[in-house]
């Protein structure tokens, strides 16, 4: 009877480091999701950083600065496309037509979605004007 009941303890014990594996396992699997999770909303918030800053520093008119926060932001992230777009829209308020067009067609090359509604607009504008233009100078 003894040795049934150590056998029995022994099985019992077996089960219980299986489940005590399982349970850790499960936990493990969670924190690693919610530092996934954790480290996503961290990027976004950095994201936003840049362009709150960026729109900041237009609205204010701080152009020059604006154009040295946009290419350190490119130099760190070069498939950002918010360093192209702040440059572009500086670059049109400035008159600087062809440095806007590069800029406003790199926006395009990183989010397509965005020519129609966003960057189509400016860029029909700068063609208007510099067809006005090659009409004013003949």
């Amino acid at each position: 009877m003894d040795t049934q009941v150590i056998s029995l303890l022994q099985e019992i014990r077996s089960a219980l480091w299986l489940l005590v594996a399982i349970l850790g396992l499960f936990i493990f699997v969670k924190i690693i999701r919610g530092c996934a999770v954790l480290l996503k909303t961290i990027k976004i918030r950095f994201d936003e950083r840049f362009k709150i800053a960026a729109r900041c520093l237009f609205d204010s008119g701080q152009f020059k600065s604006l154009l040295s926060y946009c290419d350190q932001q490119e130099k760190k992230y070069p498939h950002d496309g918010y360093p192209f777009w702040f440059r572009a829209q500086v670059y049109y308020q400035q008159e600087e037509y062809d440095k806007a067009l590069e800029n406003f067609n790199k926006v395009i090359d990183i989010f397509p979605t965005w020519e129609k509604e966003w960057v189509g607009p400016y860029i029909e504008k700068i063609n208007a004007k510099n067809k006005l233009s090659r009409v004013n100078n003949t």
